[in-house]
């Protein structure tokens, strides 16, 4: 994410060999403290790095 990219649930468990489940607690985590944003919905929703005001 650091370089622009943007993350789907399953290309975050399979880089790092989490479950589904801890993928999406981890990526919930993340948007709730403000770290990350997510864009779409359900099947599609992406992961990116949130911008710094």
């Amino acid at each position: 994410m650091r370089h622009g990219r943007t993350w789907s649930n399953g290309e975050y468990r399979e880089h790092f060999g989490a479950t589904a489940e801890e993928a999406r607690s981890e990526l919930r985590d993340l948007v709730l403290r403000g770290l990350v944003t997510s864009t779409g919905q359900r099947r599609w929703v992406r992961y990116e790095l949130a911008v710094k005001p």
